[in-house]
């Protein structure tokens, strides 16, 4: 069994698939499940997931509620199992019917499903002659007053759930699914499985309890200079670039967004917290970090430069040198984020042609 399950993750942009590569580097770790292409694990925090239903069913829950709460993971989880989204979810493609089996183990263990109806499943309403005419006889014979003559509510066809577990219940069932989604990757002789992205850095700390002390997690932070000239100006730029940016162009919505964003601490002491930029101008200790972090050897480092190659890497660093319009652009949030900034230990300005054009690949070659 492996060692180890371990989280990568930060924020858009700001390098963690450089760790992913790097850690792809040794002998007995994988990245599940693809060891050649991106695939990112949202399965935990997607809207509706794990981390929203063990939120809700412990905050202010109600029987009414936690019908909603149940039907919205159901949901959440067939969508991800059914559709072949590429980079995540595909779960029957991947797995056939493991990943529904775990997802109604689940469904059991908090709840149970009965007759019935409720407002939370009327999809609409009409006007029903038939009904009219029943509701005006029922009333006549039976003398039975009625609020609404010929309305008829339509039902979306879903169970209806009572999910009353305690906390506790919650923590332990939520612990069992996480324990059985890691192990669908089934590797031999590997000690750690690397998962890209599993978790947000904002929910480190709130739900580590829904894990096990074998997981561990790694969060990449980055000098906000960078990330929000590469988004301003590369990930997003025509021909190659597609969609909207991720953070505000304004410098100063910006700053206000980034404030707002990056987490401060953690109290987990699985946790391990990094920058991008280490792994480029303090290689040997930032890598000797996250060996100590995951028990790793410096001998099980068998492919060391072929997956992270830092000349390459560097070029998407500094990027406020590369021209004075630039450098001018950023000295409000130079300013406002100044406890945020990356020390540099030597300046250079970045060649614009090597940067790559995705923020998912910022660690070895343009994809």
């Amino acid at each position: 069994m492996p060692k180890f399950n371990v989280a990568v993750t930060g924020y858009y942009g700001t390098g963690s698939s450089a760790v992913t590569d790097l850690l792809r580097e040794y002998k007995k770790t994988s990245v599940v499940p693809f060891s050649d292409k991106n695939y990112e694990h949202t399965v935990f925090y997607v809207s509706g997931g794990l981390f929203d239903l063990c939120t809700l069913l412990t905050h202010g829950n109600s029987p009414f509620t936690s019908d909603m709460v149940m039907n919205n993971f159901i949901d959440a989880m067939d969508r991800l199992n059914k559709y072949d989204f590429v980079w995540f979810g595909s779960y029957r493609k991947l797995f056939g019917n493991r990943f529904k089996e775990i997802v109604d183990q689940l469904v059991s263990e908090l709840g149970e499903s009965k007759k019935g109806e409720n407002s939370n499943h009327i999809t609409k309403s009409s006007y029903s002659i038939v009904k009219t005419v029943l509701q005006l006889a029922a009333h006549l014979i039976y003398k039975r007053n009625f609020v609404q003559y010929g309305c008829k509510y339509h039902y979306d066809g879903k169970n209806v759930f009572f999910a009353m577990p305690s906390e506790k219940e919650v923590f332990e069932a939520a612990r069992r699914f996480t324990e059985a989604y890691f192990n669908m990757f089934d590797t031999e002789d590997v000690s750690i499985r690397i998962f890209d992205h599993l978790i947000w850095p904002h929910q480190i700390d709130e739900y580590s309890r829904c894990f096990t002390d074998d997981f561990k997690t790694i969060v990449v932070d980055r000098d906000p200079r960078d990330v929000y000239l590469l988004n301003k100006y590369v990930w997003f730029k025509p021909p190659v670039g597609h969609g909207t940016p991720h953070f505000p162009i304004e410098p100063e919505k910006f700053v206000e967004e980034w404030t707002k964003t990056i987490v401060q601490s953690y109290s987990n002491k699985n946790t391990l917290r990094i920058h991008y930029e280490d792994l480029i101008y303090s290689y040997e200790s930032t890598v000797m970090r996250i060996e100590e972090f995951l028990s790793l050897n410096e001998t099980d480092h068998v492919h060391k430069g072929e997956k992270l190659d830092i000349s390459k890497s560097i070029e998407n660093t500094q990027v406020f040198k590369v021209s004075k319009d630039w450098e001018k652009e950023v000295e409000y949030i130079a300013e406002k984020l100044d406890s945020y900034l990356y020390a540099f230990p030597y300046e250079r300005k970045p060649d614009v042609g090597n940067m790559f054009d995705d923020p998912r690949t910022i660690s070895t070659k343009r994809k």
